[in-house]
């Protein structure tokens, strides 16, 4: 996961049901190849994983930007 190096935000876009994508920008650290985010279990995002665990994930600005390839 090279491509991140020199990061500090990830755009991580679920899906609702309907298909939907939902972009959120996250701070993100490395663990060796994993990337790690840390965000509350109640919170939207989570519960969409939980109904549909595809998700992208790009590099961003932090306001959400991307910077680069999903």
């Amino acid at each position: 996961m090279t491509r991140f190096a020199g990061e500090k935000y990830v755009s991580v876009t679920t899906y609702r049901r309907s298909g939907a994508g939902v972009p959120t920008a996250l701070w993100f650290a490395m663990d060796g190849d994993a990337l790690v985010v840390w965000t509350p279990t109640a919170s939207g995002k989570v519960k969409r994983l939980r109904n549909r665990a595809d998700v992208t994930v790009a590099p961003c600005t932090f306001r959400g930007a991307t910077t680069g390839p999903e």
